[in-house]
């Protein structure tokens, strides 16, 4: 039985940040994608740009109460999705988190997200730099 759940929670993770059977768009929209029925768990994605080198460390988002930075990678044809420390950002080179690559994992979400609405989400960097980001909740 426990090994039932587990693999159900490593199942509705690994949906919550896969790739979807629609194409990619050409830019990458900031979006968090609605949790599957049931998932107390999601994923976001974006696009920054720093001016200077600088590296993504941490996020907080509104509602949420654990944000993790995670990445996926793809060993044999087994993807793998594991979390990381932080994100390198190239100064003038964009960032991009989307599905099936790097990407922000929420946990305990505290009030249910539904399409349509935003979340505002503080990036930090290693440089002590914040940004803050609109996160529209949506299917993308």
């Amino acid at each position: 039985m426990r090994l039932a759940a587990l693999s159900s929670l490593f199942l509705l993770a690994v949906a919550a940040c896969g790739g979807s059977s629609t194409p990619e768009p050409e830019e990458t929209n900031a979006f968090i994608r609605v949790p599957a029925q049931g998932a107390m768990m999601s994923a976001a994605y974006f696009t920054v740009t720093r001016e200077t080198d600088d590296e993504l460390i941490a996020a907080s988002i509104e509602g949420i109460g654990r944000v993790e930075l995670h990445t996926v990678t793809d060993d044999d044809g087994v993807k793998r999705m594991r979390m990381v420390e932080g994100y390198a950002v190239k100064a003038g080179k964009p960032l991009v988190l989307k599905p099936g690559g790097n990407h922000l994992m929420l946990f305990e979400i505290e009030k249910p997200l539904q399409a349509g609405e935003s979340r505002e989400a503080t990036l930090t960097f290693a440089s002590g730099a914040t940004e803050l980001i609109s996160l529209p909740v949506g299917q993308q």
